[in-house]
């Protein structure tokens, strides 16, 4: 019973450090510990209101269609915290819903080799927000009361695009009956902003879907490649040169490398076909060559395509 309200308190800390006001919980605990949780949230000592949610696991026959039926919210972020010793949990977290629109709380006693495995087939978004929970031995700065969380980064750069899963330790937060104390940093990650881990992107191949109509696709690779890098007679497929030089300033900005996927037009019909076609049918990642935003691309593509 205890353990709950330091977890509790715990899972505060980091929300209001988050900035985050919406908890969802995947669980499987008895009714008197969801009791001793829920009464830790809303003690008036609190000076922060958190609008919670529990959601007991066992009573879920699958997690088909998991984003529309449990997840909808009008927030910017959701909170989700997921306990890994619940028998589904693996099958809620297969689902893969890592991206920007959820602040995630995976808390188990995995080693962090154990969670590493467990974790790396998954396709987790740049931009996701994914934290490992894990209670550490108990430290003697602390009363006996307390509870050692470490917390450790979650990220990929993509894993479709060759992307390799990182687990970067963050913090250890000592939680007793009253509150929590961040006790010691685990890395540098604090020093950086919030995605620094993920602003250089070596692992990964972007997959460029290039348009070149005035030389023909038979042509090798670098006989092609020779063709777009040259400054003379920019009137001949002016657009594909233009965009495939602003390509290769992306590539090192990004210290990534890039397959170049020569295509002779922009699409056959508004969305298929052609370098607006290989992005719609994940064939290509992005495109070097501009094309116009029309009504029917936006519905696949965006900006920065």
């Amino acid at each position: 019973m205890q353990l709950q309200v330091q977890l509790a308190n715990f899972l505060l800390d980091n929300l209001v450090q988050s900035r985050i006001g919406f908890v969802l919980f995947f669980h499987c605990w008895q009714q008197h510990e969801i009791r001793d949780f829920a009464q830790q949230f809303m003690k008036p000592l609190h000076q922060h209101l958190i609008y919670h949610q529990f959601l007991q696991m066992h009573a879920v026959r699958d997690w088909e269609d998991l984003e529309l039926r449990f997840l909808g919210h009008l927030q910017p972020t959701l909170a989700i915290y997921v306990d890994m010793k619940c028998h589904k949990a693996a099958g809620l977290l297969e689902e893969q819903l890592y991206n920007r629109h959820y602040h995630w709380l995976v808390h188990g006693n995995e080693s962090e080799v154990g969670f590493y495995d467990f974790f790396s087939p998954f396709n987790i978004s740049i931009d996701a927000d994914v934290s490992y929970v894990k209670e550490e031995p108990p430290s003697s700065d602390y009363n006996a009361s307390a509870v050692v969380y470490a917390t450790y980064d979650v990220y990929s750069n993509g894993r479709i695009i060759g992307g390799q899963l990182n687990l970067t330790a963050n913090y250890a937060c000592g939680c007793d009956l009253s509150g929590c104390q961040r006790m010691r940093y685990l890395s540098p990650l604090h020093l950086r902003s919030k995605y620094g881990n993920r602003e250089q992107l070596t692992d990964v191949v972007l997959r460029v879907a290039t348009v070149v109509t005035q030389r023909p696709l038979y042509w090798s690779e670098d006989q092609l490649v020779l063709f777009l890098s040259q400054e003379n007679d920019t009137h001949i497929d002016s657009l594909a040169r233009f965009g495939y030089h602003l390509t290769l300033i992306l590539r090192d900005l990004l210290h990534c490398q890039m397959k170049f996927i020569f295509v002779d037009s922009w699409s056959i019909s508004d969305v298929v076909g052609g370098a607006v076609g290989a992005v719609v049918d994940q064939t290509a990642d992005i495109t070097a060559t501009p094309s116009l935003a029309t009504e029917g691309r936006l519905k696949y593509l965006s900006a920065h395509h």
